[in-house]
């Protein structure tokens, strides 16, 4: 059998990852060492040590129903069980949000499943899975392949309850009932977590598995916060009905907003059940022509390319797996997405971790060795002068210390500029911390309530929505404008100091200014799908508002307080390097006129200090070499054979 490289590739990506946390706690060291520490850095080294522990690949399925979604994860993911794993028989379907991933902090595997009801709580998903109370916990038997599929069967159940009550939860679809005293069905369960030890999971992978457009359309978190933060997508066709209507809306809806680009590799559209082109009539080179003629219809009606629609079997690649038919796994096509997870999308996702890292403690990096290497050069400079002094009279090393306090009159004129830099970069921080203010935010989302529960229709609820997404672009545009007049002012201090002043060109620390703009514009999009949906004509009012501000407002806060802390982290770190490399100077200053006077007298304090001087050099530059090796692995590429990301389907 062809082994599956995907948990090879994630293996290395955690390595990778595991050697940039060693060296960012190596680098800590270093700092501490040479006395270069301080709150600010230490915040941001271990924020991302943070980040990178907690870092997940995530992959989402979406698709309409009985469109073989569960059949391809436990073909992809699973197969290794000699059996389905979810439920995906025919007739069978996740009728609930799932996620599959695996839960380091836990000694046992389980189920938690969160109860429909609590869709009627002030609580998003994600604040009820701060507490397990809320959920229900089945244990999972890891040792039986078949007890745990017949624990997975949970999250297909389903329950009748009345209009009334479906009303309520905010899931009565009138098309379904005839007349108010029927009884519906909806789904048992708002949300299920599944945490067991798959090597693949143990690697950090988490699978989110969606059910069709009604689970997507009533729960806003969906599609505002799960699937956004996805690293790739799989959105899910059947090749025996091609592009339907409910796929294109939930194409349009709910997913094309969310790639990259036209041929980025984070969005993946399976075309599945290519089995039932498989025509024993018909020549092989006629059904691979069938089969591509799907593909290309497909790829023109979603506006992708071609390249991004994969042709699949998902039954016959499970079968393929566990009846070791390599033959039938071939034709299965499953083989082009499990490339493409490992050539692809993680590599991209990597990039993005590897960026991230680089810009937020780069810069650091790059001004400790500015500083160490100054340092170098800087003893290096003092054995060439003590060297030179031998025995040479008092005037001339007083002439040397005349020269180094001419030299304090420069750094005061360094320190001048630098308080005047700092005065202004500080008056345009507290301009964005007005406009972040958690306080009025706060204000201004409950007149926004209050609004809404006032108005007596949809289009007033709609009109109310958008004018608080109005004062909320509005409010984020003017702290971009803010922050670019900052950025700026920083990127002025260090050019000067730079040209003027012979410190090293260290690339200046920015405020992303045009991120958070780009966040809650991307939030306003996806509010329009909600505001405009079906779903909110349907629902009854008191839930469309609670809804609304679970889900979509709380995101909108939640971008107010990471902006706010943004600036606050920035104040303390956007000149800190110039205030370093400053202070630096000033040390080494010091450190040179009381050599000179020391040695001024005394040949034998002279020796000494050049000893001195040379063991220091020699540590200078074992630290100069341990941050050129904190470098490299931050900067090192993931090792990744290229391949191709299609394969021939037969």
């Amino acid at each position: 059998m062809e082994t599956n490289t995907l948990s090879e590739q994630l293996h290395h990506y955690n390595q990778w990852k595991d050697s940039v946390v060693d060296k960012l706690k190596a680098y800590e060291q270093i700092l501490r060492s040479a006395k270069l520490d301080s709150v600010e850095q230490e915040i941001r080294i271990d924020d991302m040590i943070a980040k990178l522990h907690d870092d997940r690949i995530i992959i989402a399925f979406v698709a309409e129903f009985s469109r073989g979604k569960t059949e391809l994860i436990n073909a992809i993911f699973f197969a290794d069980y000699n059996r389905r794993l979810l439920p995906s028989e025919a007739g069978r379907t996740t009728m609930c949000p799932t996620e599959l991933f695996y839960d380091h902090e836990s000694d046992d595997a389980y189920i938690r499943l969160l109860p429909i009801e609590t869709r009627l709580d002030e609580a998003s998903i994600n604040e009820h899975k701060q507490d397990p109370s809320y959920w229900t916990t089945l244990p999972l038997d890891i040792t039986s392949p078949e007890k745990m599929a017949e624990s997975f069967k949970e999250v297909i159940k389903i329950k009748k309850v009345s209009v009334q009550e479906a009303i309520k939860l905010g899931l009565y679809d009138e098309t379904l009932v005839d007349n108010e005293e029927s009884e519906v069905e909806i789904p048992m369960w708002r949300h299920a977590l599944i945490s067991f030890p798959h090597p693949l999971l143990k690697e950090g992978l988490v699978i989110l598995d969606t059910p069709g457009l009604n689970a997507l359309g009533t729960e806003p978190e969906l599609t505002m916060d799960m699937l956004p933060n996805a690293h790739a997508i799989m959105f899910v066709l059947a090749a025996d009905t091609g592009v339907t209507r409910s796929d294109m809306e939930i194409w349009e809806q709910h997913i094309s907003g969310f790639s990259h680009g036209k041929n980025s590799s984070n969005l993946m559209v399976v075309l599945n059940k290519i089995d039932t082109l498989w025509d024993e009539l018909l020549d092989e080179e006629t059904i691979a022509t069938n089969i591509s003629n799907q593909c290309q219809n497909a790829a023109k009606t979603l506006n992708i390319s071609p390249d991004l629609v994969f042709p699949v079997s998902a039954h016959k690649g499970l079968l393929g797996k566990v009846k070791e038919n390599q033959a039938l796994l071939d034709k299965s096509g499953i083989s082009s997405i499990e490339n493409m997870l490992s050539n692809a999308v993680l590599p991209e996702k990597q990039t993005i971790i590897r960026d991230r890292v680089i810009s937020e403690v780069g810069t650091m990096v790059q001004s400790t060795q500015s500083i160490i290497q100054g340092r170098h050069n800087s003893i290096q400079e003092q054995l060439d002068e003590l060297q030179g002094i031998g025995n040479k009279n008092e005037v001339m090393i007083n002439h040397l210390i005349k020269t180094t306090h001419a030299e304090t009159i420069a750094y005061k004129m360094r320190v001048d500029n630098y308080y005047t830099s700092r005065n202004l970069l500080n008056s345009k921080i507290k301009e964005i911390l007005e406009y972040v203010d958690l306080k009025v935010l706060d204000k201004v989302i409950d007149d926004a309530r209050n609004e809404m529960q006032g108005s007596w229709t949809t289009g007033g609820l709609r009109k109310s929505m958008m004018f608080f997404f109005d004062n909320m672009m509005q409010i984020m545009s003017q702290v971009s404008h803010i922050g670019e007049q900052g950025n700026e002012v920083v990127k002025a201090s260090y050019r000067r100091f730079h040209e003027e002043y012979g410190l090293p060109n260290i690339r200046p620390v920015l405020f992303p200014s045009k991120v958070y703009e780009q966040r809650m514009d991307r939030l306003l999009k996806r509010s329009e799908d909600y505001r405009t949906s079906s779903t909110m004509t349907m629902t009854e009012q008191s839930f469309v508002i609670k809804r609304f501000f679970v889900s979509v407002v709380s995101h909108a806060r939640d971008v107010f307080y990471k902006a706010n802390e943004e600036a606050r982290l920035w104040s303390k770190s956007a000149l800190s390097p110039i205030a370093t490399e400053i202070k630096e100077r000033k040390r080494v200053m010091d450190k040179r006129l009381s050599n000179l006077n020391r040695v001024k007298d005394s040949k034998e304090t002279l020796e000494s200090k050049l000893t001195e001087l040379v063991d220091e050099g020699r540590e200078l530059e074992k630290q100069l070499a341990e941050l050129d090796e904190i470098n490299n692995i931050i900067c090192a590429p993931l090792d990744i054979e290229e391949s191709g990301h299609k394969q021939a389907v037969g």
